[in-house]
């Protein structure tokens, strides 16, 4: 490989393969979770992009490659050696980046439907939750992982939890950081 085959393999991919009229997105970093890198979550706003506008489609199905769904944008990889980000920078950033695949996600005409296995940490949480049916895996793990190092949780996950599940229960996850295990049909996600 060259090395720009290496650089592209280590950030990982987002495959929109259409099989019909549904279109299966696979977050394919398994090495790394299926952690979101920036090119990954281009590639990701991109084919949601493209989807929302074709009248063929009838679901979008996101799954992550290996054995965990996303664990979340890969903040880490962001940064080169040396370099530390100026305070606030990552809150600047968020913004342009993970939340436009939430709203995507939350309000594109097309039922999404996440496989979650796995862990779904932050974004991946958030990802889950925002999409029309999540089917949880027995090994499943939601967690938001900001609140264990002071921060609030990102992506939206403040608003989409008490909405889908009310404020008691479930929803103490996103305020507590507690890691929460899969959703069940009592909880209403």
């Amino acid at each position: 490989m060259t090395d720009d085959a290496d650089s592209a393999a280590a950030e990982g991919s987002v495959t929109a393969l259409r099989e019909g009229a549904i279109l299966r997105v696979t977050l394919d970093r398994p090495e790394r979770r299926n952690s979101l890198s920036h090119p990954m979550i281009d590639e990701f706003v991109a084919a949601l992009t493209e989807a929302a506008t074709d009248d063929t489609l009838r679901a979008i199905h996101v799954r992550g490659a290996g054995a965990d769904f996303c664990a979340g944008a890969d903040w880490v990889a962001t940064n080169t050696e040396g370099h530390r980000p100026r305070t606030g920078a990552l809150a600047r950033r968020i913004p342009h980046t993970a939340h436009r695949v939430i709203e995507l996600v939350h309000s594109i005409q097309l039922p999404v439907v996440c496989s979650v296995r796995g862990w779904a940490v932050g974004l991946g949480c958030n990802l889950a939750l925002a999409a029309d049916f999540t089917v949880a895996a027995s090994d499943a793990v939601f967690w938001e992982p900001f609140l264990t190092r002071g921060f609030s949780p990102d992506s939206g996950s403040t608003w989409l939890l008490p909405r889908l599940v009310g404020l008691p229960g479930p929803s103490g996850c996103c305020c507590s950081g507690r890691r929460c295990p899969e959703p069940t049909p009592r909880t209403g996600v």
